[in-house]
């Protein structure tokens, strides 16, 4: 938990937002948008920039300095632009992020048979809480869902089968089985 805390520290996501997205685009700290039904009344504390508290996460993990990761991409040229940004962001935080740009197709089927060891995707289409199940439910690893992480906690388990959506919601966030990045505006 600490070192995906320290990468969610580690991402300047305002100052992407700021300089390279489009108008209207907001930070996010879940897969589905505040204003859902399942998020009324559930505060989530935002994950700030601090790549001084990233390097001491890292750190009381055990983790030698610097932390060598693997990112994976598209060859989108926005994609790869993002991924450029969050390397050099990164850096200060003591993370060696290495990105490896693919072809659609090269990158998905890794993505999709869990051959990463950090990627970036956009959820698409995400209008249920069920994505939960699917996306972090110990259950669902590939081919039975979407779980491509293979990210196993009973406790989440629990908390979706009762569909107490406050609660997972703000699970997913303390446990960071993903790094929530921005609500892209649209036009």
């Amino acid at each position: 938990v600490k070192v995906r805390q320290a990468i969610m520290y580690a991402i300047d996501r305002q100052a992407i937002i700021d300089k390279v997205m489009i108008k209207n685009t907001r930070l996010a700290n879940s897969i589905l948008p505040p204003e859902h039904y399942t998020n009324q009344n559930v505060h989530l504390s935002p994950y700030a920039y601090n790549p001084n508290l990233s390097k001491k996460l890292l750190q009381e993990a055990g983790i030698r300095l610097p932390l060598k990761l693997v990112y994976k991409t598209s060859t989108d040229a926005q994609r790869v632009r993002f991924a450029t940004i969050m390397q050099a962001q990164m850096a200060e935080a003591g993370i060696a992020l290495e990105i490896r740009s693919l072809d659609w197709g090269t990158f998905f089927a890794d993505v999709k048979a869990g051959n990463f060891q950090a990627f970036g995707l956009t959820w698409v289409g995400i209008k249920t809480p069920e994505i939960y199940d699917k996306a972090f439910g110990s259950q669902n690893f590939p081919p039975n869902g979407f779980n491509r992480g293979r990210y196993n906690d009973v406790a989440l388990d629990k908390l979706i089968a009762d569909e107490n959506w406050s609660a997972a919601t703000k699970h997913i966030h303390m446990q960071l089985p993903y790094i929530p990045l921005w609500y892209e505006g649209q036009f």
